[in-house]
């Protein structure tokens, strides 16, 4: 069997699908897709993901693209007991709608901001109402999503929402430094027990 992922370095998304694997013990091909030299819209990967983003997977014949989905595929199907992706469905339930805030709402306003204030996307930088709704969006994450008496969002116990959510914080750091959150105590706390993760921590 053969598993590709096509990825590119220095993409969230694309890292969060490397923890995914490296904890579901998945062994994979790596094929690297160079944005910056628009191999994203070479026709041989136009043939496997028509919508030419990064991270897609091919799994044997059987290609999938959106990192969020692609790391619930992984622990579906090859960590099916992994409380990573608890089985529980309220439990479960936790995590898919944390990681529907974080693809809908947070990065998001990442992409808008961050993205457009690097110049990787074009935009305003360091656009004022950009910068106030990432800003919220941080207090929201530091208010309500993370509690005094738990280590992880949805518990003591890591899970992918924590890898989707942390890895997407931490593109902001690139452009504001790696001190950006140390108003948060609580976001704090959390990207410590994060990083005392081996397969995290690697990135």
């Amino acid at each position: 069997m053969t598993f590709i992922f096509y990825g590119m370095e220095m993409s969230p998304p694309c890292t969060s699908v490397t923890i995914a694997m490296r904890l579901a013990k998945v062994q994979y091909e790596y094929k690297v897709i160079d944005l910056m030299k628009k191999a994203h819209l070479h026709p041989d990967f136009l043939k496997i993901n028509p919508n030419h983003t990064v991270p897609t997977i091919n799994d044997n014949g059987f290609v999938i693209w959106e990192s969020r989905a692609i790391m619930q595929y992984i622990f579906n199907r090859y960590a099916p007991e992994s409380s990573l992706y608890p089985s529980d469905p309220m439990q479960r339930a936790k995590v898919d709608s944390l990681m529907n805030y974080d693809q809908g709402t947070f990065y998001t306003t990442v992409s808008a901001y961050i993205y457009n204030s690097l110049g990787i996307r074009p935009g305003k930088r360091d656009d004022p109402v950009e910068k106030k709704s990432f800003w919220d969006q941080v207090q929201f994450i530091e208010d309500h999503l993370l509690k005094d008496n738990q280590k992880f969002l949805t518990g003591n116990t890591m899970t992918i929402a924590d890898i989707s959510l942390g890895i997407s914080m931490s593109m902001p750091m690139v452009f504001l430094g790696d001190k950006c959150y140390k108003k948060f105590p609580k976001i704090t706390t959390w990207r410590g027990e994060l990083m005392k993760v081996p397969e995290y921590a690697e990135g």
